[in-house]
């Protein structure tokens, strides 16, 4: 009796420790699954921040134009991890692609996806990152899961940019965590859409989850379930945890699998008490039971261990724990790819900011353990094989145990900062190229109100940093025409980016001057215009010098009237303004008769200063719409636009005959010359320039062969 009573009492307690041993396998399974959920949302958050951030910045490339965008594209496909994401694409307010990095594709209509419709119907406030099921595409036939934003113009929607991510890829990273054979890690829309699978994944394209699943209903940010998968029928306990951008990471880790050891030992439990006598087995039972107790919180203590150390190797800072001694109590891979190695000393050289070699004892973690103080922002080269120096900032926090004074230890997290310095660099060359500038450089406010110049500025204007700066650029125009057109292009400059226009400017001193203004525009994420800037060319010599050349080319040298070319081109214009209004053009061709004699006798000064008084009586006799031209040596030629009657152009010839033969005084002596007019006039001789001038140079020789001093038709 006693014998059974102490079985009884026995397998009592061996069936509550199971159990009670099953529970606690359970409540494990759920802290593992918990713990498995938080660090795969971790890893998402991270992955989803790279990608909106490489999305921020196209949707600021798409503003400022195609250029922009392919350069952005390529950059960004280069600074993603390879094979992660396909392409990057930008679709336009019409629905259709209108760029993609992988290069000019078919037309591809995509309005009708999913994420496309919803951010046009979202709102510009809300600005939201999309995440969608994995869509097949049309044209590449690959299935690829799409992160997009949406584009912005003056507050209204223009389109989509998006990364067409492979789903493949992304698993992989996830996979990364240790999982079982049978557990897995999902990640789900706030439709229930299966968005990556680590197990299955291909099966899980265009799935949903079942609408039972808790983390479809009520808006909590993290929970935990039994349930068996849809796909496969495993009984598994899931925890998941709510993203910000409405995704739910799921852990799911099999039951089964979990139970397996518990059940093993109850196995062997009912076989030790079936194999002999009551007291031995319960002994050996009892052994067996502390035994197993002892093993279970050892490989509780060693799984909590291996989660810690998964959780520290997946974050993407190099991370080492060193003692005093400058031994690694532990170290992630980060820090091995940034260090090439493990140990007290870095396989890679070590320099500091200013390049000089780093001590291992001088790293930040071993002065840390050492003096017990923390270290903020060290700055840390490193030079990896290749010759490329690759910059960290890094930090360090002591280690202390409960009741000691001195650490037992540091931990270290050094970040990558290449890209960032080499950025800061970039700036700083720039601020160097914006000063020394031959060109004035003005940068404003969207009002227009100066808040930087370049010394070019102050150097051609006159105008000191402190009296431009706070000012509106109408101060320095020269007059109200120069403020309109400084106002125009600023408005045009709204619309399309960049203008230029000449403007006249006025210097400290009150000099006036013509300058080129090349305005551009920078906008912010939200394609409104955040600043201004403005290029300052002083172009009045440049002019002066064009209108130089311009009146040499199109006037006579000796007597400042037109020549042949302006003629030509001035008449032509006149036969097209007659011909449209139905009017008359009048032709005087007039030759000198006696200018050889005096150019003979009295010399060439002489007869050039009487071909300048014959100009200056010819433009005394006829109006300032009328044209008189020198068409070469002692030959004029008079066109009357606006020609009333025929008779009108015979009294006009009579007055030139009359006006050109009264006495010329050169010098000392007086002249007198006489002339022989050839008429023609537009449609009546002819309804061409060529035509025309040839009729009236016929009509002048009929004159000249009639005895002089005459004129003719």
């Amino acid at each position: 009796m006693l014998a059974g009573v102490g079985l009884v009492l026995y397998w009592a307690g061996v069936f509550f420790y199971l159990r009670a041993d099953e529970a606690r396998r359970l409540e494990h399974l759920k802290l593992t699954a918990q713990e498995q959920a938080a660090s795969a949302a971790e890893n998402v958050k991270a992955t989803l921040n790279l990608f909106d951030f490489a999305l921020r910045s196209a949707r600021s490339a798409v503003s400022s134009g195609r250029g922009a965008l392919e350069l952005h594209g390529g950059l960004v496909m280069n600074a993603l991890p390879e094979g992660l994401v396909y392409q990057l694409f930008y679709i336009g307010p019409d629905g259709r692609l209108a760029y993609s990095s992988l290069g000019p594709a078919p037309p591809n209509y995509l309005a009708d996806r999913d994420y496309y419709q919803r951010l046009a119907a979202s709102l510009p406030a809300s600005d939201p990152v999309l995440v969608s099921n994995p869509v097949l595409g049309r044209l590449t036939n690959k299935w690829s899961v799409q992160v997009a934003r949406a584009v912005y113009r003056e507050g209204r929607f223009a389109g989509v940019v998006s990364l067409a991510v492979s789903p493949e890829k992304w698993t992989d990273i996830l996979r990364h965590l240790k999982m079982g054979e049978r557990d897995l890690l999902a990640l789900v829309n706030s439709d229930g859409g299966l968005v990556l699978r680590t197990l299955a994944l291909d099966q899980a394209f265009g799935k949903t989850v079942p609408q039972d699943r808790p983390f479809l209903h009520g808006n909590g940010t993290a929970g935990g379930f039994f349930g068996r998968g849809f796909i496969d029928q495993v009984e598994r306990y899931y925890a998941w945890q709510r993203l910000p951008q409405g995704l739910v990471v799921v852990a799911g880790l099999s039951v089964d699998d979990a139970l397996a050891p518990g059940r093993d030992a109850h196995n062997i439990m009912l076989a030790g008490a079936l194999s002999g006598m009551l007291g031995f087995i319960a002994a050996i039972l009892a052994v067996l039971y502390l035994v197993r107790r002892s093993e279970g919180a050892a490989r509780l203590l060693e799984e909590t261990e291996a989660r810690q150390s998964a959780i520290l190797s997946a974050i993407g800072d190099g991370l080492v724990i060193v003692s005093p001694s400058g031994e690694h109590l532990f170290h992630n891979q980060a820090y091995e790819a940034q260090f090439g190695g493990a140990g007290a000393e870095p396989r890679y050289p070590v320099v500091d900011s200013s390049g000089n070699a780093l001590a291992a004892d001088r790293l930040p973690g071993l002065v840390a353990a050492q003096s017990g103080t923390r270290v903020d922002d060290a700055t840390i080269g490193v030079s990896a094989p290749g010759g490329e120096t690759r910059w960290l900032i890094g930090q360090a926090r002591p280690l202390f145990r409960s009741g000691e004074a001195r650490p037992h230890g540091a931990v270290q997290i050094t970040r990558d900062i290449t890209r960032l310095r080499a950025a800061l660099e970039a700036a700083r060359i720039s601020k160097v190229a914006f000063d020394a500038a031959g060109e004035a450089i003005l940068v404003t406010d969207p009002d227009g109100v100066i808040i930087e110049v370049n010394p070019a500025f102050s150097a051609i204007t006159g105008y000191t940093r402190e009296e431009a700066l706070g000012h509106g650029l109408a101060q320095f125009c020269a007059s109200e025409s120069g403020r309109n057109a400084l106002a125009g292009i600023l408005s045009a400059v709204a619309q399309a980016g960049s203008r230029e226009g000449e403007v006249a400017t006025r210097r400290a001193s009150g000099e006036e001057f013509v300058a080129v203004y090349r305005v551009s525009s920078l906008t912010d994420p939200a394609g409104r215009v955040s600043h201004y800037v403005i290029l300052i060319t002083d172009v009045t010599d440049r002019k002066r010098h064009d209108e130089q050349v311009w009146r040499q080319a199109n006037f006579d040298s000796l007597t400042g009237l037109p020549n042949r070319v302006l003629l030509h081109d001035r008449f032509a214009q006149m036969i097209s303004r007659a011909r449209r209004k139905g009017g008359m053009v009048g032709v005087l061709f007039i030759d000198l008769d006696r200018f050889k004699p005096v150019n003979d006798t009295l010399g060439h000064a002489a007869g050039d200063e009487l071909l300048r008084q014959v100009a200056h009586r010819l433009l005394n006799l006829f109006r300032e719409e009328d044209t008189c031209a020198r068409f070469g040596g002692d030959e004029f030629v008079v066109l009357l636009p606006e020609l009333r009657e025929a008779e009108d152009l015979e009294s006009m010839a009579r007055k030139v005959v009359e006006t050109l033969s009264l006495p010329y005084r050169l010098g000392e002596r007086f002249v007198e010359i006489g002339c022989s007019v050839g008429l023609a006039s537009y449609p009546g001789n002819g309804d061409d320039v060529d035509g025309l001038m040839e009729f009236a140079d016929s009509a002048m020789y009929r004159a000249k062969a009639s005895g002089r001093g005459v004129w003719s038709r």
